[in-house]
């Protein structure tokens, strides 16, 4: 394939030509032969320096290159046998994506043939030493600083890694399911304490002087724990415990244990460790003498100051980010060198001691040098539990390991954005689960157990070897209905997601030019997309719009400038960035959907740019954000709890997937609070509500399952007597809206037409539900709280929780209800409908008249446009499970 010329720029011209790389595919279109460039590749003063954001074009495997002179150039420079495998990535610079002259091959051997889920379209950037900038070789061997950082622009954070060393497939399965519940165990609140508490004491250590003096105090207490009196412990120390307990009072509600005195008991001995190794390190500063055990480096060292807490560090460069627990500034010598000043960080842990760990310091370690500027050689690991400090070294061998486990997560994660079956892509749990030992170990108690074994059922992967009671439960659950409802409803909400979240696309700006209105500016899409895709996604932005508000953001040393009256206008357009580049034949259909980019032009006003003076460059960064969070996860995961939980939610299975009749009592079947209600209704009530409004309330009262209620016309009239009489009755309600303004005007009609029974009623305040002033009275938050009774006295002789229907699982996690009320239920979606009725034992669903299906993005999504409500309905139309409010001539009356 190669020739031999003499003339050097001959040489290296023509083997810059795209025509020319080293495929068989390229050969056997008998294209022109390239020269032997094997004199370049072995040239030692052809070393350059290369920082390169590229994109890949093409991955080739090690058979589908030709073995020529060039390459065989390449095996002897690295020491490898012709024979050896690797993978060569084919890319070019981010923005001449089309540029056939600037093609970069970038060799990948050993360890680094593992990363076979590269695929075009990535984005990989390149920075280090190389010998002929045109050719990149990576290999284990070689112990270079030369990185490389696939998508950098994700930010993976350490414990992510971490979490891979544990169970792969854990770390995935998340990527697509959420329990929104907290999950809080007692030991691991305790952990958030001790850290808030190490953290709040070192960044003021001035402050706890008095909490110093009683160290030895404290000490005798732990020397009894089960017969501690709370009462007993030194104010010092309660005092910002208790301000650590407020803080976490939500989380520590929904714990069993609700006392203060089991949480003492758990932290009073990590704290008195705390308080010891700050007075003796921190306060006195006494010098730390430490061996790394690797390199038996000897460590001294002495903390000036405390710097930062939870600080957080990313790099686009590195693809990393962290929260470091604590930095501090600290005076150094190592063995017998110069002393250095420098910053570190220190991690805490209050758990037992894992390898793993250390990799979440080096990261700090990484991106700590890359912040401030220096060559940081170790941070420390502080276990607080006995009181054990680690020196953790971080060298280019230790690098390279974090750069390829980013890379492999990076790789394998991107290989689920595109395809509707990605589920059948997670690790196979046959791979984690290799003896009983890893049952234990990982799976008991793990909160995504039933979600990680029903896809792994669903997706048909190889049979476990390892008996698992409670797997054998779960696929005794998931008879075929289940699958079929699992299946159908995972991929419709997929389908949906991936619709919703597409457009929120960084754009990064490619020109800038001054015209009336103000700085045109040019912006190409970091995402890429066939053209019929992007088309869509397009018209979903400017549906029914002529400008989408924007907001701008550009970050400097951590520092975020806000541009708020940015726009997009209708002026878009689609740019083809590779026509006739691609074989459609031979390329998977998922591979093409970045055979496009997304152009896209933006006006800024001319105030803001007198402001703003030049700070518009190639790197800022235009963020359309249309949700700041991923609700879908938690849809997935609520269908896989109705699916696969046995126990509490059968029933509800029984009807919602199983297609069971519902069942109602008979009159004379009420029980004596049924028959009360019943006769208040009949007695009390039939001179306020007409004969449709009664027969709804009568169905509500005999469902054992659920009812459905259409109409709405006196629809706030007919809840508000009915829940009345659920709360005379003693039951406890759950009332969801998919509007807040709907939940406020239904508390408003309650309250008017039954004021004495205001108490009842508590309004659940989500994060960001503005409540009306009129309302306050009304509401409740755990921020408004300081300790556990006063929670109890909020909640006390509440009968009806109001919420909107995304908050109402955010707050009163383990809560229970008699009945819910779902109004508005033709908006939602069934899974998030589901959500909202899980924990009652009867569900009541009312309809929009405004909206008689969901509002759904994705044309494919079919059965997300039929609503909870409406299936029902339709599946049960001759059960006698619905009934319609209409106007009777009864409220004539009232009329006038």
């Amino acid at each position: 394939m190669f020739q031999k010329i003499s003339n050097f720029d001959a040489e290296l011209e023509e083997f810059l030509r795209e025509d020319n790389r080293p495929t068989k595919k390229l050969q056997q279109q008998e294209k022109p032969q390239v020269v032997n460039r094997e004199n370049l590749i072995n040239n030692e003063n052809c070393m350059s320096n290369a920082n390169y954001n590229l994109i890949v074009k093409d991955v080739l495997n090690s058979n589908q290159v030709e073995i020529d002179s060039y390459i065989l150039s390449i095996f002897k420079r690295i020491q490898k046998q012709p024979t050896s495998h690797f993978l060569l990535i084919l890319a070019c610079e981010k923005f001449n994506f089309g540029d056939n002259q600037k093609t970069i091959e970038i060799f990948l051997f050993d360890h680094y043939n593992n990363l076979k889920q590269i695929r075009k379209g990535m984005q990989i950037r390149v920075n280090g030493e190389f010998i002929d900038s045109r050719a990149i070789i990576f290999t284990q061997k070689i112990q270079n600083k030369n990185s490389f950082t696939l998508e950098p622009e994700t930010l993976v954070a350490p414990s992510i890694l971490n979490g891979l060393d544990f169970c792969r497939r854990k770390q995935f399965t998340r990527e697509f399911f959420q329990n929104q519940c907290f999950g809080t165990t007692l030991e691991m609140l305790s952990g958030k304490i001790l850290h808030d508490f190490f953290q709040n004491i070192i960044m003021d250590v001035k402050s706890y002087d008095s909490l110093f003096e009683n160290i030895e105090q404290l000490d005798e207490h732990q020397k009894d724990l089960q017969q501690l009196v709370v009462e007993n412990l030194p104010q010092s120390f309660l005092q910002p415990i208790s301000q650590l307990y407020s803080k976490y009072i939500q989380e520590f509600y929904h714990l069993e244990k609700k006392t203060v005195r089991e949480m003492l008991i758990n932290i009073i001995p990590k704290c008195v460790n705390t308080l010891r190794w700050i007075q003796q390190f921190v306060i006195k500063q006494q010098p730390i003498s430490l061996k790394q055990q690797k390199s038996s480096d000897v460590f001294k060292i002495k903390i000036l100051k405390w710097v930062s807490n939870e600080q957080l560090i990313s790099s686009s460069v590195y693809g990393l980010k962290g929260f470091i627990d604590v930095v501090v500034q600290v005076e150094f010598r190592k063995n017998s060198k110069e002393c250095q000043i420098c910053y570190i960080p220190i991690e805490l842990k209050t758990g037992s001691k894992k390898q793993s760990y250390h990799l979440q310091v080096q990261t700090y370690l990484l991106l700590m040098n890359n912040f401030y500027k220096q060559q940081s050689q170790f941070g420390l690991l502080l276990y607080l539990n006995k009181l054990e400090l680690e020196v953790v070294t971080c060298d280019q061998m230790d690098i390279n390991d974090l750069f390829f486990y980013r890379n492999l997560y990076i790789s394998e994660t991107y290989m689920f954005e595109k395809p509707k079956d990605c589920y059948s892509k997670l690790p196979d749990l046959k791979d984690e689960l290799r003896s009983e030992r890893d049952l234990n170990f990982k799976c008991e108690k793990c909160d995504d157990k039933s979600v990680c074994y029903g896809l792994h059922i669903l997706t048909e992967q190889s049979e476990l070897t390892v008996q698992n009671p409670y797997y054998d439960n779960i696929n005794q659950q998931l008879q075929s209905k289940s699958k079929e409802y699992l299946n159908e409803m995972l991929k419709n909400i997929r389908q949906e997601e991936q619709t919703i979240l597409i457009p929120q696309a960084t754009y990064y700006i490619q020109a800038t030019k001054s015209c009336q209105t103000g700085i045109q500016v040019t912006l190409q899409s970091k995402n890429y997309y066939l053209k019929q895709q992007a088309n869509e996604i397009l018209k979903q932005c400017f549906q029914d719009k002529t400008k989408i508000n924007l907001f701008c953001i550009r970050t400097q040393k951590n520092v975020k400038y806000n541009f708020q009256n940015a726009w997009l206008v209708q002026g878009t357009q689609i740019i083809n960035l590779i026509e006739n580049q691609t074989d459609v034949e031979e390329i998977e259909v998922d591979e093409q959907n970045f055979d496009y980019a997304i152009g896209l032009e933006i006006f800024l006003e001319y105030e803001q740019i007198d402001q703003l003076g030049d700070h518009l460059q190639i790197n800022d960064e235009l963020i359309h954000k249309l949700y700041q969070k991923n609700p879908f996860k938690h849809f997935k995961f609520i269908i896989f709890e109705l699916a696969t939980n046995k126990e509490i939610y059968q029933r509800k299975k029984e009807i919602l997937i199983f297609g069971m009749e519902p069942k109602f009592r008979l009159v004379t079947e009420m029980d004596d609070n049924q028959k009360v209600a019943n006769a208040i209704l009949m007695e009390k009530f039939q001179k306020n509500l007409n004969e449709f409004q009664i027969k709804a309330i009568q169905l509500c009262l005999l469902a054992e399952d659920f009812a459905l209620i259409s109409g709405s016309y006196g629809k706030r009239k007919m809840l508000s007597h009915l829940l009345f009489l659920l709360g005379y009755t003693n039951k406890k309600v759950l009332y969801c809206a998919a509007d807040q303004e709907v939940v406020d005007d239904q508390i408003k009609d309650f309250v008017d037409t039954f004021p004495n029974e205001g108490q009842w009623v508590l309004r659940l305040q989500g994060e960001k539900d503005k409540i009306p002033e009129h309302y306050q009275k009304y509401s409740f938050s755990f921020k408004n709280c300081k300790d556990i009774p006063e929670v109890e006295k909020k909640l006390e002789d509440k009968q009806f929780y109001f919420s909107s229907c995304q908050y109402c699982t955010d707050i009163l996690q383990s809560q229970s209800f008699d009945y819910c009320i779902v109004d508005q239920s033709t908006k939602i979606i069934e899974p998030q409908c589901i959500s909202c009725i899980l924990k009652s034992k009867v569900f009541i669903l009312l309809d929009d008249k405004e909206f008689e299906q969901p509002l759904i993005k994705s044309q494919k999504a079919k059965q997300l446009r039929i609503s909870l409500f409406q299936r029902l309905l339709q599946q049960f139309q001759n059960v006698g499970c619905q009934q319609q409010l209409e106007f009777s001539i009864q409220d004539i009356d009232d009329l006038i």
